[in-house]
């Protein structure tokens, strides 16, 4: 029990130190060989929330590469996340589609603003409408975009609707 309420002090000491660390002295989690446990807990409960929700999630890179997916997305393509994570839109969807994904993710690099459209796209043969706003996170000290997307099937409401 000691120890229990030992580890949790040291825990919420690590999280201050972060608080109030500049930025410049946070933890680097690409080149650290371990991160701290309070962190590696706080991104457990990060991935834990993403993966309960019912909207695909996914983070891409500016080369427009999938670097983070949710569990709902990988249930929507029926594909595991392995062969998902990495690939780039041109390997996930036909020209056209991609295309027309890689007009509003330039849009969202370019200006970085938040772009909201809905996609008509045919996957693992049943045609799907998916509403999809994606915004643009950037990390400043690497100098690196990436785009968040929140997808919605609105299948149902879009066939409603016709």
């Amino acid at each position: 029990m000691k120890e229990s309420k030992k580890k949790q002090a040291r825990l919420i000491t690590e999280r201050e130190e972060m608080r109030t660390q500049p930025a410049s002295q946070k933890f680097d989690f690409i080149n650290a060989e371990k991160p701290p446990e309070s962190l590696i807990k706080d991104n457990n409960i990060l991935n834990f929330i993403l993966d309960t929700l019912d909207d695909p999630i996914y983070v891409m890179d500016e080369n427009y590469r999938h670097i983070y997916l949710n569990e709902k997305s990988c249930k929507v393509w029926q594909r595991d996340w392995e062969d998902l994570i990495n690939k780039s839109i041109f390997e996930l969807y036909d020209e056209e589609t991609a295309k027309k994904l890689k007009k509003d993710d330039d849009l969202v690099f370019e200006k970085g603003i938040t772009v909201e459209n809905d996609l008509h796209v045919d996957l693992h043969g049943e045609k799907f409408v998916f509403s999809i706003s994606k915004s643009l996170l950037t990390d400043s000290q690497k100098n690196k975009k990436y785009i968040v997307g929140v997808c919605r099937d609105v299948t149902d409401r879009y066939n409603a609707e016709s």
